[in-house]
Formats: C-alpha cells, sequence, structure tokens
C-alpha cells in the first residue's frame, strides 16, 4: 500500500506518519512539504491525506489536479480550519480530518478506509473450463454448492467453480458469510433478512439455517453500520 502525506508544517508530518505506521505497518508512506512538490511528481497514490492551507497550491487545488491522474485514489482532507469544510463538494474527498482532534477522528477514517478496500478487493476463482478468473468481490451476490461444485452468481451471471466451499469463504472474506452449509451470501447484497431465507437485492431468496440465523443478523447490522460511515 503507499500512502501520500501532503502538509507544509513537518511537526504535522510527522505526527501524521507516526500515527498512521502503528494501522498501517507495511505500507510505503511519503511525506511531501507542498501541494506543488506532491503534483510534480505524478505519482498514484491509495490514500493520499492533504492539508487545506498550504503556500503555492492549497489542499483542494491539489486534489483536482490529482484527480485527473489519480482518481482510484481514497483522498482525506487534513484542517483545522472546520469553516472550509462546506467546500468538500469540489473534491469528494473520502473524509475530512480535524487535525485538533486527530487521535479521535483517525482510528474511524482508518476503519472505514479498511472496508472500503475490503470491499473492493478482487480475488482469483478457478472456473469449470475456463481457468482461474479474476472477481471483484462486490459483482458476487451469492454461492451454492451443486453436487461436487459450486455455482458462483455476480450481478451478470453465474459461474461454475470446482473450489471447496470451505476454501471460497475463506478466500471471499469478511464481507461475506456462510448462512447456511450450502451458501455463501454477500453481505452487502442483502435486502432483508426473514425467519427462514434472505432476500437479496437481486429478488432471489436463499435459506438460512436457524443456528446461523442470529449470527448472521449481528454481522449484517455490523456491516451496514460500518459501511454507512465508509
Amino acid at each position: 500500500m503507499k500512502i501520500a502525506i501532503v502538509d507544509d508544517e513537518e511537526n504535522w508530518r510527522r505526527n501524521i506518519y507516526k500515527k498512521l505506521k502503528t494501522y498501517f505497518q507495511n505500507a510505503d508512506i511519503e511525506m511531501f512539504s507542498s501541494g506543488d512538490v506532491f503534483i510534480e511528481k505524478q505519482e498514484v497514490y491509495d490514500i493520499v491525506l492533504l492539508d487545506i492551507k498550504m503556500e503555492g497550491r492549497d489542499g483542494f487545488e491539489t486534489a483536482r489536479e490529482y484527480a485527473l491522474y489519480g482518481e482510484d485514489s481514497v483522498v482525506i482532507i487534513l484542517t483545522t480550519h472546520s469553516e472550509l469544510v462546506k467546500r468538500g463538494y469540489e473534491v469528494s474527498a473520502f473524509r475530512y480530518l480535524d487535525k485538533v482532534n486527530l487521535d479521535e477522528e483517525l482510528p474511524e477514517a482508518v476503519a472505514a478506509v479498511k472496508k472500503l478496500f475490503a470491499k473492493n478487493k478482487t480475488v482469483y476463482i478457478p472456473i469449470v473450463n475456463e481457468g482461474e478468473k479474476v472477481f471483484e468481490l462486490k459483482e458476487i451476490v451469492y454461492a451454492e454448492t451443486e453436487k461436487r461444485n459450486i455455482r458462483i452468481y455476480t450481478v451478470k451471471r453465474d459461474f461454475l467453480s470446482n473450489i471447496g466451499m470451505t476454501e471460497l469463504e475463506k478466500l471471499l472474506g469478511n464481507a461475506f458469510f456462510r448462512c447456511h452449509r450450502s451458501y455463501i451470501v454477500n453481505l452487502d447484497m442483502i435486502k432483508q433478512i426473514n425467519r427462514i431465507d434472505v432476500t437479496l437485492r437481486t429478488g432471489k431468496n436463499i435459506m438460512v439455517s436457524k443456528r446461523k440465523l442470529t449470527d448472521l443478523k449481528k454481522r449484517y447490522l455490523n456491516w451496514r453500520f460500518e459501511y454507512a460511515n465508509a
């Protein structure tokens, strides 16, 4: 993971760097003393933290120019000027953090970023007669056992895989829940949880085992709360 910190005050740069290292220990974190220096490098990062008030290009101008080539990055604005946050529509920032309250606000922002990355994760799954294919987690609706194989349903079409159900469950991660021995569901695709089944956004209903129902409800509610803030 690559992270950029853009702030014209060295003490803030180093303070933020130290805090980020506790959350992203293996990340490559670079520091820039101005928006001008940052834009000059023309490098793309996974996360960019930008101070608003800087000499030369300010945070908003830097964010707009960076979006021309780094549109997939998560941009977080840093400020001690809360009155400027209302201009957020200009750059579609992921978060606005008050530098004075960084200890309180940074953990939530980091958690939201990690969940966003998990949601956009891609996985490789072996498909019968097609070989290994790459899938975005957000495009997988659910999976169900089909004899000795697994049928994987995406928003566009379905695929037959010879991967094991337990192996697939581990591969898909926390964005999915095994609600029945024969089904794994994308939590983000759930529309409603019923007494014996789940209604998906596609209109499809899939079974939920009684012993899994309570855990599914807890996981789903936590998921919705977390992503409402992501």
